[in-house]
């Protein structure tokens, strides 16, 4: 069975990942307004960390981020070790 989708590319042209931005719309979880532009692992992390339930912005959710495993830095498990201000890669 086949399920239809609403497409809501900005561009106008259909994406692969429409259909995965529409729930994450309509679970009100925070989205990119420029959905092929690079995000950086600050941003990231403010994701992750809200995913988890929590609110820290900036440099407050990457400890949150060492402290529970969920990453270990690039360089080291430290805020600076994050890396926080260089862009995610597509193999991360």
């Amino acid at each position: 069975m086949r399920s239809s989708t609403t497409t809501v590319s900005t561009s106008g042209a259909n994406k692969w990942f429409d259909p995965y931005y529409k729930v994450l719309k309509k679970m009100n979880y925070p989205t990119a307004t420029n959905r092929d532009g690079k995000i950086n692992r600050t941003r990231v992390a403010e994701i992750i960390v809200g995913i988890q339930g929590y609110n820290y912005f900036g440099n407050d959710a990457i400890p949150f981020m060492l402290a529970t495993g969920l990453t270990s830095g690039v360089s080291s498990a430290t805020i600076k070790g994050y890396e926080g201000k260089t862009n995610l890669t597509r193999a991360q």
